[in-house]
């Protein structure tokens, strides 16, 4: 089972939670559209763009790699989203577009810094935001507010799968989908991530852990990340809609902040 379907399991789970709350408890949510030629802000537009400064830092390389370009480009981008609070589901269609260019081709073009077979032994105690997929349905099922994490336990072989919620969800700060996972080093697949969950976990008004046991069909399940790419600071995972087009989720290390 892909990412793709746990978001949606845990979207449908906050709905829920959230649906039960009495009116009183629930405070007004409100969410702009962002749309990047107007009510951006104009340091992050199609017009001005940020690519003046990621295309000075390719001319200034004289050891340029393989699709650097794109690479500054996606970096430089997806930063600014996280600092200025755009979420990926905002984006105007032509924004998505050039980045899902400029992510396929790092990924086709450029070779991996970290080699596959050795993401395993960087990601305990590592946290990991979920960013942008090129894929809209990944993210657009999910509450407005939430933001998925993948957050590594840095002893044990166990994974924290959480969305987690802004304030404008009284009540509910997390879901958690607490798993083990193992990590394939091997020549076939290296680079996969294989995560089983087992059990559900809150984290609301203020009380933590509280399980949610009615959600136990997912359980024993296993879930995949296809790791693609991977540098220390972005970490990029290939998946398979249900119509078998791939797709592509990237994630920013958030745990050296």
């Amino acid at each position: 089972m892909s990412l793709l379907i746990m978001s949606k399991v845990l979207g449908l789970i906050s709905m829920m939670w959230t649906a039960s709350l009495s009116s009183a408890f629930l405070m007004p949510q409100y969410m702009p559209q962002y749309h990047l030629t107007s009510n951006v802000p104009a340091s992050f537009s199609l017009a001005t763009p940020i690519s003046i400064s990621a295309l000075q830092m390719v001319k200034n390389d004289q050891t340029t790699s393989a699709a650097e370009f794109e690479f500054q480009e996606m970096r430089v981008q997806l930063q600014a989203m996280v600092q200025q609070g755009i979420p990926s589901r905002d984006l105007v269609p032509a924004k998505r577009v050039e980045l899902e260019s400029y992510v396929r081709k790092v990924v086709q073009e450029r070779v991996s810094p970290v080699p596959l077979a050795e993401i395993g032994e960087r990601l305990p105690g590592t946290k990991w935001l979920l960013v942008f997929s090129t894929e809209g349905a990944a993210l657009a099922d999910l509450p407005r507010d939430a933001q998925v994490q993948l957050e590594f336990d840095p002893l044990e072989l166990k994974l924290d799968y959480v969305l987690e919620f802004s304030k404008k969800t009284m009540g509910l700060n997390r879901l958690v989908a607490k798993s083990t996972y193992t990590f394939d080093d091997g020549p076939i697949n290296p680079g996969l991530v294989t995560f089983v969950y087992d059990q559900i976990k809150t984290d609301a008004f203020g009380l933590n852990n509280l399980p949610v046991g009615f959600f136990g069909l997912l359980k024993g399940r296993a879930n995949y990340v296809e790791s693609s790419f991977y540098d220390g600071q972005f970490w990029i995972e290939r998946a398979f809609g249900p119509d078998g087009m791939d797709y592509y989720n990237v994630y920013l290390r958030r745990d050296e902040e």
